[in-house]
């Protein structure tokens, strides 16, 4: 594999307080252009984030800045901040935007603080959001907001969505405690669907779900990615967490073959790390973007020649080293609401990423410090160009 040396997509203005960027996500239109969005906000975990869009019609090489088109739009701003936008274009040309938002509006309560600690309603989450727009202009301008609706677990967080070859769209969901509720965290990741273009929601397929009582690990496969190969079939990976013991598993996979409605149990890969994207090239040719907390930290590529179920070996390649002060993965026996809440001091990762040709994919992720990131981009290749 080739990559490109990494460049700068975008960064906020130096008179712009909104320079924490992060949960990158993007999609390729029917027409070619690469629409991308980004969470902006004056730090990571600050009550005013929103969607920052940006357009590219050249395969990445330079970029229109559409602005925070939503921002208007979203409520209760500020106290919610609006995270990870991601799209999907559907079979009408439009461009639907799921939204997540947390609840960062109880007094009292820390800004950073995400999971509560406390024994009576541990590693319960503040509220969760998630809101639809509408685009039909290729993510110039939005649609008021909605709710998405009909949730098998209410305090959910939408990762990805798929638009299928029969119109149906599909969204993956993680799905928390909420704040203050007793009991064990019963993690699982839903698939919904809507048959009418994005209206409704409802039918839902579990794609993994922990044990909390059976599994001595309570695995979690955290961070669902999703990619749509040409044949139908449905890729996701998972970053493996290991709730009680502490501790991170190798990548998992899982796969559908009936457009979502039933999914493999999540298995493990060879790959190490966290976070990692599918990007679908053919059938066969699948390119992983794994990041990595842990030692060595940077993003990485791997090859799948088989669809995405496994990796071939020895095409591990670099795709960017982080180099700056960032908190780490989890390690065995680490308390897991500490390590949850320590999120804060992330300050790389979130890979995404489009296919701009059957054997060439654009990567994108964001980098810097706590204070200001950056949104980057790297060509990766499965053949060197000429």
């Amino acid at each position: 594999m080739r990559v490109d040396e990494p460049f700068l997509i975008y960064e906020s203005p130096p008179g712009d307080p909104m320079g924490y960027l992060c949960e990158p996500r993007m999609t390729r239109l029917a027409s070619g252009d690469i629409l991308l969005s980004f969470r902006s906000g004056t730090t990571r975990f600050s009550a005013d984030g929103n969607p920052h869009f940006l357009r590219s019609g050249d395969v990445g090489r330079t970029w229109e800045d559409l602005g925070r088109p939503l921002e208007s739009l979203l409520p209760d701003r500020p106290g919610w901040d609006y995270r990870a936008a991601s799209p999907t274009q559907l079979a009408s040309g439009a461009v639907l935007v799921s939204v997540v938002g947390l609840d960062r509006t109880t007094a009292g309560r820390p800004l950073w603080l995400a999971y509560s600690p406390d024994p009576a309603a541990y590693q319960g989450m503040i509220p969760i959001r998630n809101l639809l727009a509408r685009s039909d202009d290729a993510g110039q301008t939005w649609s008021a907001p909605w709710t998405m609706s009909g949730l098998t677990v209410p305090n959910s967080s939408a990762q990805m969505m798929v638009t299928l070859a029969d119109g149906d769209i599909l969204c993956s969901l993680e799905t928390f405690k909420h704040f203050d509720e007793p009991g064990p965290w019963r993690y699982r990741v839903d698939v919904i669907r809507s048959h009418d273009g994005e209206r409704t929601w409802g039918e839902s397929a579990p794609a993994h779900m922990s044990d909390a009582e059976g599994d001595p690990r309570e695995l979690m496969c955290w961070d669902p990615r999703m990619a749509l190969l040409p044949d139908g079939t449905l890729i996701q990976y998972y970053y493996a967490f290991l709730n009680r013991t502490g501790g991170e598993e190798r990548v998992h996979v899982g796969w559908s073959r009936d457009g979502g409605r039933t999914w493999a149990l999540p298995r493990p890969t060879p790959l190490e790390g966290q976070a990692t994207f599918p990007i679908a090239l053919t059938d066969e040719l699948v390119i992983g973007l794994c990041q990595r907390r842990k030692g060595a930290q940077g993003i990485v590529a791997v090859v799948s020649a088989d669809g995405g179920r496994s990796f071939v070996a020895g095409s591990e390649t670099k795709v960017y080293e982080h180099i700056a002060a960032s908190a780490q993965g989890f390690s065995p026996g680490k308390n897991p609401v500490e390590y949850m809440n320590e999120m804060i001091h992330f300050t790389f990762g979130h890979p995404t990423g489009v296919s701009i040709g059957k054997e060439r994919a654009l990567a994108v992720w964001y980098a810097g410090n706590e204070e200001r990131t950056g949104i980057f981009g790297a060509t990766v290749s499965l053949v060197a160009s000429g």
